[in-house]
């Protein structure tokens, strides 16, 4: 039983820092985004 319980302590562990890490990310993923958008936009003011 106590094997049981740390098994699946271990796996809820590993859960939630594989579902932290994808979190992590979609943040930088979208800090991205929205970083290149800025260049972009940036970019068009200098050539208009």
């Amino acid at each position: 039983h106590l094997i049981a319980c740390k098994t699946r302590d271990n796996w809820q562990f590993s859960l939630e820092k594989s579902y932290k890490i994808r979190e992590g990310d979609m943040l930088s993923f979208i800090g991205k985004k929205a970083f290149i958008e800025k260049l972009r936009s940036l970019a068009k003011h200098e050539s208009a």
